[in-house]
């Protein structure tokens, strides 16, 4: 879904009218960040968010529901750290004598909807079906990549609906392009999830239908459409032991040579806690066949191992086959508002994505937070250099920055 970026003057104008309405049912949030960055071209960087939702209750026992998000960012951190994608934006242009002139306001997730008792229908910036009711209880099963809600060309938003019944859920989406010519392409993208559990046995099923001048891939192999995905997944208990089964195939049309092909995923994977210690391992048998091109596609397998005890965190975890990973987080609570963290990752890609980062955070009380922290990343690295670090938030270069949560 595009996102709509406004100046300075648009935020003040839609602070403005919210304020005015001063409906009961709407809860403000917000959080504020200020810092410097020497990898930054301008070096201090900064931003401030705003979270809206609402909730009016109606007459016949249904809840009309409004949510959504508004994040003033300055250019140093869109301009240097790559976060945000201003070609796929549009842009409302205002003018101001404000210091925040030229910075830009992004306004997203927001989402609509009527919820009752045990059923919902929402649309806007939020997951489709399969991919937010579907959970698979394997790591890196490559089949199963449901399309989230940006990826379909010309999408304006998802219009999904979801009911339960005891304990399972069910819900179906499509995805809504106004922007095409064809009345009936207004609903493309059908996607259908459901979790259930029956006994000790939690069940969990997806499926995506394939979307003919979209463009996706099949493994390394593209497709003119996006693929067709069908996903089941199973998780149970022996013991102490937890186990998790999944299955997953996505099937396309090879847009090279105009024939079929299609990715199999099986996947097994083992978990088991002792005191402190949790140990996981995981082994998926993946087929790539039909028009492949000649490209092969590796099983995958690894294993991870968490350890938290009292002050200390530690996991590691090591991933090989088609999708190799290596890393190792660790996070100490000195005490008295002081945790200092580091960690090391390769994720193992061709252009030797890998980096490393130290840092620690001071708990000011209040919702505040002072960071400082280091990182350091491979020029070949694909990961963003702005979500780097077991909770993707550490920047590249050195940082020292106070945040807030109001």
């Amino acid at each position: 879904m595009k996102s709509i970026l406004l100046t300075s003057t648009a935020l003040v104008a839609f602070a403005g009218a919210a304020a005015a309405e001063g409906h009961t049912g709407v809860n403000f949030g917000g959080d504020a960040e200020l810092g410097y960055n020497d990898d930054f071209d301008n070096g201090v960087f900064w931003s401030f968010g705003l979270s809206v939702s609402g909730v009016m209750e109606l007459d016949n026992g249904l809840k009309a529901t409004i949510s959504g998000d508004v994040e003033l960012i300055n250019d140093a951190e869109i301009d240097d750290q790559g976060t945000e994608d201003p070609t796929d934006d549009v842009i409302i242009n205002a003018t101001s004598s404000s210091s925040f002139d030229g910075n830009d306001v992004q306004i997203d997730d927001l989402v609509i909807g009527l919820e009752g008792p045990n059923s919902s229908l929402k649309f806007g910036d939020t997951a489709p079906a399969a991919d937010s009711l579907y959970s698979s209880a394997v790591t890196n099963v490559d089949a199963d990549g449901f399309n989230d809600e940006d990826d379909l060309d010309g999408e304006d938003g998802i219009l999904i609906g979801t009911a339960t019944f005891g304990a399972t859920t069910i819900g179906a989406s499509y995805g809504v392009v106004t922007s095409n010519e064809a009345p009936d392409d207004d609903l493309v993208g059908l996607q259908i999830g459901a979790n259930t559990t029956l006994g000790n046995i939690g069940l969990s099923f997806g499926y995506q239908e394939g979307v003919d001048g979209q463009g996706g891939q099949v493994g390394e192999a593209d497709t003119d459409e996006a693929p067709e995905i069908f996903a089941l997944s199973a998780t149970t208990t022996f013991g102490g032991l937890d186990v998790g089964l999944a299955y997953a195939k996505a099937s396309g049309t090879n847009e090279a040579t105009g024939l079929g092909v299609d990715l199999t995923s099986i996947g097994v994977q083992a978990s088991y806690t002792m005191n402190a210690i949790t140990a996981t391992v995981f082994y998926v048998s993946q087929d790539l066949g039909g028009s492949t091109g000649g490209v092969e596609w590796d099983d995958n397998y690894g294993i991870a191992v968490a350890y938290a005890s009292g002050p200390l965190t530690v996991d590691a975890l090591y991933h090989d086959g088609q999708d190799e990973d290596m890393q190792i987080n660790v996070g100490y609570d000195l005490g008295n508002g002081l945790t200092v963290f580091g960690g090391y990752r390769d994720e193992g890609s061709a252009d030797d994505d890998t980096y490393f980062y130290v840092g620690g955070d001071y708990d000011l009380g209040g919702g505040a937070n002072l960071r400082m922290s280091y990182a350091d990343q491979d020029a070949g690295s694909t990961t963003a250099s702005d979500e780097l670090g077991k909770s993707e938030d550490v920047k590249v270069g050195t940082t020292i920055a106070v945040s807030f949560t109001f």
